[in-house]
């Protein structure tokens, strides 16, 4: 056998013995790998971390070896016993093969890949939140070297495919949802400083604050470069591009996490300005075929937060936002008329953790559909301790002529009138403390044969009603209205209408109800047992005070799962309601 024969044989068997133990170190370590991840990972986190299975691959990755955990959960302990923090089919991490082989050495972790996560994140009204999971290291610096014990982490990429993310915040009143998440981020995450390179597709976003929906089902795409500060446990904001729904936003600034407080310095701006983009944030627009709706006109779009929160003090930073709209219209492709003359200035600025110091401005705003303009403007100031209001509404809706205008998704019927003429400008404090002369509050608001029709829900039907506005309260003239069967009759009084905007206030008032017959099974979910229907009941609350009890109508049946309950008899009179909660 010459010498080239000799060597090539050689190669051979060293290739084949390369191979074979590629094959084989991952069977020979799987089981050491599976006790040390459970214990490194459990030893790490104040959560109770499972998951059914291990793979192990070194050719996924060659030289580096791919370990592989099925169906991960992280299920919360102590408060949070019962809620699971986060799950997901599969987490591919990637390990330096040396550092596993080597017991001496902490195993270093390169990469990460997540499929299918589902996060849970919630904040209790105490601000204690669920994602607080990680146990204190006793290091005061952000090394991601030197994390101690058996690991280290040398991450230089992670990716995340098809995500989602629920968030609670109760001291905040904020619910975020995200669905069809896909985001990627490259860097070298071994420095202390260092840009991370991230990629961003959400299908799906609802966000909702203080009770408003803010997004809805809204889409969004994120191309950043953030300049990390693990030291300083600082991240900036640098090259970046934001496209939520139509419109996109470009941000400057940076937040900082120290300590319980998350500092930050953010600067939001639309760069475009059509108007069509920032009409795609209205819920409910942005739907199949947007690109087919014209709309013409300008605005102005930017926001700044700056300032420190800190949930368990209740302290939020000072925020500022600004839209002007001008000239805008729309048409819908498929809808037979339009919506123009739309022109708006608004302003809101909270200087401080202070809400109280807290105004919104909106000196001008009008839009027309049909023959029907509407117009007004408002303003509030002290909102927390005297709701102050500068405000003029007056205009038509007509509510069929919005169906024909604007989409009204999985709305069957819509129709009537909302007719508006009023002024007001006062403090609840002149209210409050009967000085009427300094109250300036005057008009109406009325509707008539209102007709709302939507998915399973009975027809709700509101032939008039009307609130007139004086300087000492706001009268509930002549309401009549049927929910599905049941009828309703009202008059009344609201006494100081600006508490409304307090959420520290409560409206106080008189209201007399009368109803001959009411059936709450109609808004029972199918296949739940409901309450029969009620007979007649009403009553009549004295002026500042309350009126006599009368008798009561025999109350209908129980329905069984499912059923319907009989009909009650007519009963007397008696006092329905002499105060109002809408805090």
């Amino acid at each position: 056998m010459t010498t080239f024969k000799r060597i090539l044989l050689g190669l051979g068997i060293l290739i084949v013995l390369l191979i074979g133990a590629a094959a084989a170190i991952p069977v020979l370590f799987k089981d050491q790998l599976l006790a040390k991840a459970k214990t490194i990972i459990n030893e790490q986190v104040k959560a109770e971390v499972e998951f059914s299975d291990v793979s192990l691959s070194l050719f996924r990755h060659f030289p580096d070896i791919s370990f592989g955990m099925d169906d991960l959960t992280v299920n919360g302990i102590d408060t949070f016993k019962g809620i699971t923090l986060a799950k997901a089919r599969r987490l591919d991490l990637t390990l330096d093969l040396m550092s596993v082989i080597r017991s001496a050495e902490p195993i270093r972790l390169q990469a990460i890949d997540l499929h299918e996560p589902v996060l849970d994140v919630r904040v209790l009204d105490n601000g204690q939140a669920n994602y607080d999971i990680a146990k204190s290291t006793g290091s005061s610096t952000g090394d991601t070297q030197s994390s101690g014990g058996d690991f280290r982490l040398q991450l230089d990429r992670y990716t995340i495919h098809d995500g989602q993310l629920s968030y609670a915040d109760a001291p905040m009143k904020l619910d975020l949802l995200i669905e069809g998440l896909q985001h990627t981020g490259r860097g070298d995450l071994t420095l202390t400083v260092y840009d991370l390179d991230t990629k961003t597709q959400i299908d799906r976003i609802d966000l909702e604050y203080g009770n408003t929906s803010y997004l809805d089902r809204a889409t969004a795409d994120l191309d950043a470069i953030l300049s990390i500060d693990q030291g300083e446990q600082k991240y900036t904001l640098k090259d970046n591009d934001l496209t939520v729904n139509a419109l996109s936003l470009v941000g400057n600034g940076f937040v900082q996490l120290k300590q319980d407080d998350i500092i930050m310095d953010l600067d939001i701006n639309a760069p475009s300005n059509d108007f069509k983009e920032v009409l795609s944030l209205v819920p409910g627009v942005y739907l199949e075929g947007y690109e087919d709706v014209k709309a013409s006109g300008q605005f102005k779009l930017n926001a700044q937060v700056k300032g420190i929160y800190n949930a368990a003090k209740e302290q939020i930073p000072s925020f500022a936002a600004q839209l002007e709209v001008d000239g805008a219209s729309v048409q819908y492709p498929d809808l037979p008329m339009g919506i123009d003359q739309i022109a708006a200035n608004a302003r809101i600025n909270s200087p401080s953790s202070d809400l109280d110091r807290m105004t919104v401005e909106i000196p001008t705003f009008n839009l027309r559909i049909g023959d029907n303009p509407l117009r007004g403007r408002f303003s509030l100031a002290t909102p927390i301790s005297n709701p102050t209001v500068d405000t003029e509404v007056k205009g038509v809706l007509d509510l069929a002529e919005l169906n024909q205008a604007f989409p009204m998704e999985g709305m069957e019927q819509f129709s009537g009138r909302i007719s508006a003429d009023l002024t007001a400008n006062t403090s609840m404090s002149e209210i409050d403390g009967g000085n009427y002369e300094a109250v300036d509050m005057q008009g109406a608001l009325s509707v008539q044969d209102i007709r709302v029709k939507t998915g399973t829900y009975p027809l709700v039907s509101i032939d008039a009603a009307s609130l007139d506005f004086t300087p000492r309260f706001v009268a509930v003239e002549n309401l009549d209205m049927t929910l599905g069967e049941s009828d309703i009759q009202a008059n009344g009084r609201v006494d100081n209408i600006l508490a409304y905007f307090s959420p520290e206030k409560t409206m106080t008032g008189q209201l007399q109800v009368r109803s001959s017959y009411f059936n709450a099974n109609e808004w029972v979910p199918s296949g739940t047992g409901g309450t029969g229907g009620t007979g007649e009941t009403g009553g009549t609350g004295g002026t500042g005070g309350t009126g006599g009890t009368g008798g009561t109508g025999e109350t209908g049946g129980t329905g069984g799962t499912g059923g319907t309950g009989g009909t009650g008899e007519t009963g007397g009179t008696g006092e329905i309601l002499d105060r109002f909660d809408f805090s």
